[in-house]
């Protein structure tokens, strides 16, 4: 009976320091994509201002292998939407949108 008894709280405190680490995991993660995001917030304006310039056409960008994902994902979102992205493994070119309205 005893015996039953702490197998079951032993299991029980198994399955909530997991549950409790994989929490903490997902804090984790989302910590770091807000870090990398309002970086790249900062980043995109000074590129906005480096493209405003009429002598520059393009800029090439070059991440670290950890963020390629983030960056790959941000490429695809709003945060990057008035740019022209041209990948090559872990380099990224961008340039300005341009929009013909076909007048």
């Amino acid at each position: 009976m005893f015996h039953q008894l702490h197998n079951v709280i032993k299991t029980k405190n198994r399955v909530q320091r997991e549950q409790k680490q994989r929490r903490r995991n997902e804090i984790n993660e989302l910590r770091e994509d807000m870090i990398f995001r309002a970086k790249l917030q900062n980043d995109l304006k000074l590129v906005s201002l480096i493209l405003s310039d009429p002598n520059v056409e393009s800029i090439d960008v070059e991440t670290s292998n950890k963020d390629v994902t983030n960056f790959d994902s941000a490429m695809y979102n709003s945060e990057m939407s008035e740019y022209n992205v041209i990948k090559n493994g872990n380099q990224y070119n961008l340039s300005s949108r341009e929009i013909d309205i076909g007048i």
